[in-house]
């Protein structure tokens, strides 16, 4: 899976329960990340992520992706694979960079000659790669995060009683 494509990443988690509670689990933390048509083959959870402007989860860039649970030793702990496509941030980045601050800013400065275009392109160029570097180094520490955290119980709520 070539750069920026996407990116794959195995990790170890210790929990005490069992293969598809955690998958249960799993399946949570995605749909609160903003995952959708999650679909659970085996010990694989594939997920698409719909492209939505309200969407603001660790997952915004992303367009789909999957989570494997594997075993580790026998014991409390399991590996979890996962794969995270960024095709999505690649074609926003590449339409707002080269689009809007490339061709937008070389027109309304006036600038259209030879030079001054492929000064433009390869500034629009180096800016590309480390949006997409950013993205493609932050995103997964932040989905790991977000996976390997814990649903709390809901606390209810204690009445106050105010003596007047």
């Amino acid at each position: 899976m070539p750069f920026p494509v996407s990116r794959s990443r195995r990790i170890e988690v210790r929990d005490t329960r069992r293969e598809q509670e955690i998958l249960v689990h799993l399946k949570r933390r995605l749909r609160a990340m903003g995952a959708s048509e999650i679909e659970l083959d085996g010990s694989t959870l594939q997920f698409q992520v719909k492209w939505s402007l309200t969407n603001r989860g660790p997952l915004f860039v992303v367009d789909a992706g999957r989570v494997s649970v594997a075993p580790a030793a026998p014991g409390a702990s399991y590996h979890l694979a996962y794969t995270l496509s960024f095709k999505r941030a690649a074609l926003i980045l590449a339409l707002q960079v080269y689009g809007v601050l490339g061709l937008w800013g070389s027109i309304s400065a006036g600038d259209l000659e030879w030079g001054s275009v492929l000064g433009t392109l390869l500034f629009c160029t180096i800016g590309y790669c480390w949006l997409l570097g950013v993205a493609y180094l932050i995103v997964p520490g932040w989905f790991e995060r977000r996976l390997k955290r814990r649903d709390f119980p809901k606390r209810r709520p204690q009445s106050v009683n105010h003596a007047a």
